[in-house]
């Protein structure tokens, strides 16, 4: 599970604004010729046009509190249960496939709304475009979502704010791949560190397939931090199973996987205002999953800067072999 602080700075509570989002489907989300189709389950929060609007950037940072320590298939029920029809961008991640991979490369682009192929040490890698599980649950498949009077686009490197004009404008600024923006809308970089601290191919000793097996497999322990001012911050380290499709590694479920951690991460509000913690987790065993991903903290509305370490060891199985990895 996941461990939540809560946070008083001097006798003040900060609230900032969080997250981005962005809209782009096959099919037309705001399409004038429709109606706005509304569902609200939770207060002050609604489902229109296929992306989650929260009233406030208070009720925004509520929500994704609570929402942060739900595990994946307890998020799908969140999703499920207060908004039929909702694909988050988490969601459509756990989802892609093979032909979503030839895709992206056929049209020679390493960029989508729902995911980026990145170059980590030298190995190509598939990696969801936002960190934050709770926030990737809160954006649609395309990172796209509205707080207050703005749209937020929640990119692999940079976050995008745009105050709210109507549908039909936000349709321009999608389709133009949010190239024609008005002078007022704010660009954010997302400050990103991902650190391959743990890497193990299954080793195999028996027949020359066992060469193939394990050139196209591998567990992966990772440390990420990502750090966007007052937007998102968050530290956390997560365990994965991956297969190597057309040079490049993306999740595929294990038959069994296991995370462990023992590490310490620093949180720095201002000088006046920084936090050291321990962090230490077994998640046990778990089945039929690509990953598993622990969270120490996130800020969602006030302005954090992370710094983390950690020992992480990933273990599991996969059609009969073993793989076992401890990060020096």
């Amino acid at each position: 599970m996941k461990k939540l602080k809560f946070l008083v700075v001097n006798g003040n509570i900060f609230i900032l604004l969080l997250l981005g989002l962005l809209f782009n489907s096959c099919n037309d989300p705001f399409s004038s010729d429709l109606e706005i189709q509304k569902t609200r389950r939770i207060e002050g929060v609604n489902l229109e046009n296929g992306m989650l609007v929260f009233d406030s950037e208070i009720i925004y940072e509520s929500v994704l509190s609570n929402i942060s320590s739900l595990e994946s298939e307890e998020a799908n029920s969140w999703e499920d249960t207060n908004f039929p029809g909702f694909i988050s961008q988490r969601m459509k991640f756990d989802n892609i496939e093979e032909s979503d991979i030839a895709n992206a490369l056929e049209r020679k682009s390493y960029r989508s709304p729902v995911f980026s192929i990145i170059d980590n040490e030298g190995e190509l890698q598939v990696y969801r475009n936002i960190d934050s599980d709770a926030l990737a649950t809160a954006a649609n498949e395309n990172g796209v979502l509205k707080i207050g009077e703005h749209i937020y686009y929640v990119g692999y490197e940079h976050i995008i704010k745009v105050p709210f004009v109507s549908k039909s404008t936000t349709e321009q600024w999608i389709n133009s791949n949010w190239s024609v923006l008005p002078e007022n809308a704010k660009f954010y970089n997302v400050d990103r560190t991902i650190t391959r601290i743990a890497d193990s191919r299954v080793n195999a000793t028996v027949h020359d397939c066992h060469d193939e097996y394990r050139n196209k497999w591998r567990g992966l322990a990772e440390l990420w931090v990502t750090n966007t001012g007052s937007i998102y911050s968050g530290t956390g380290a997560r365990a994965k199973h991956q297969k190597k499709t057309f040079g490049i590694w993306w999740a595929k479920n294990a038959g069994t996987i296991r995370l462990t951690v023992d590490g310490d991460y620093s949180q720095y509000l201002n000088e006046a205002n920084t936090f050291y913690e321990t962090v230490n987790y077994d998640s046990g065993i778990r089945y039929n999953i690509n990953k598993i991903q622990w969270v120490w903290y996130e800020c969602f509305s006030i302005y954090c800067f992370f710094t983390a370490d950690a020992t992480i060891t990933v273990d599991g199985s996969n059609d009969g072999y073993n793989f076992d990895c401890t990060s020096s």
